[in-house]
């Protein structure tokens, strides 16, 4: 079986386990994963942060967004470019500037004026299929955020269920490892020596 091929099944399998939480599930691990982040040290002090909009059972970072605009922070929020295919963080003030894109994902209805560029953020919050211990991360599979995650330095952090962490993720040209990986029940580390001390405040 080829490495894409491989790819692809882990992708229909989490798919379909996420499909398969209920809501009140998907939920309450979802708030316990934003706890995680919350108090993870480097998002505590971060300044702008960019974060995504949930779909097809998700991590849901709803709750997330808001606290995060309360506490004053820069959030920013990911518009897809087909043509390019590439994204584009613009800020939001609240998720009342976002309206449905064209993969029926909520996207920022913002201008130019609003963009957010790379060496502004200080954070970005990342989704994925799955993720392994090594931070390893397989997208959907049309490098939107691959291609924005090779030019950064920001630190990058991967939202994730328990059953989303796979034993191994074979990486293709073009992948970027997180430096975390967050779950309801695991914090996963990785290149924390490119990012300092980065602890949880327990």
């Amino acid at each position: 079986m080829s490495i894409e091929t491989q790819r692809n099944e882990t992708r229909k399998r989490i798919k379909k386990l996420r499909s398969g939480q209920t809501e009140p599930d998907r939920g309450s691990k979802s708030v316990a994963i934003g706890k995680r982040l919350g108090s993870l040290h480097g998002f505590q002090t971060a300044r702008a942060i960019a974060f995504f909009s949930s779909t097809q059972g998700e991590v849901n970072t709803d709750e997330m967004i808001d606290s995060s605009l309360r506490e004053g922070k820069k959030i920013s929020m990911p518009k897809v470019n087909t043509k390019s295919v590439g994204i584009t963080f613009y800020q939001i003030h609240g998720r009342k500037d976002m309206k449905v894109g064209k993969y029926g994902i909520l996207e920022p209805d913002g201008d130019h004026r609003s963009i957010v560029t790379r060496p502004e953020l200080d954070i970005m919050i990342v989704p994925g299929i799955a993720f392994d211990g090594n931070c390893n991360r397989l997208g959907y599979g049309k490098g939107y955020y691959d291609s924005f995650l090779r030019e950064i330095g920001a630190m990058k952090v991967g939202l994730a269920f328990d059953f989303q962490i796979v034993p191994k993720i074979d990486r293709v040209e073009g992948d970027v490892q997180m430096d975390f990986v967050i779950t309801e029940s695991r914090l996963l580390r990785c290149h924390v020596e490119k990012v300092g001390k980065d602890l949880i405040f327990e």
